[in-house]
């Protein structure tokens, strides 16, 4: 995906690599507003890293230790 704007850059899109290039003829993906893109990554990141069951094991293992990482917790 790489950054297209439109309107003197106020409307800002995701596109494909190849779209921005070569155009329909070489890719058929669609163009999507950054806006919209952005918004729903962030939604689907906060919906799976603060899904109950995780919060719930963050605050059953406590505090992260000098030296550990959320991810070493296991």
């Amino acid at each position: 995906m790489t950054l297209r704007t439109g309107k003197s850059s106020r409307y800002r899109y995701h596109t494909s690599l190849i779209s921005a290039r070569q155009g329909e003829t070489g890719c058929k993906d669609r163009t999507v507003s950054m806006d919209k893109l952005d918004s729903f990554v962030v939604r689907r990141l906060g919906e799976c890293l603060l899904a109950t069951e995780r919060r719930e094991k963050i605050l059953e293992d406590g505090p992260v230790r000098p030296g550990r990482t959320l991810m070493s917790r296991n």
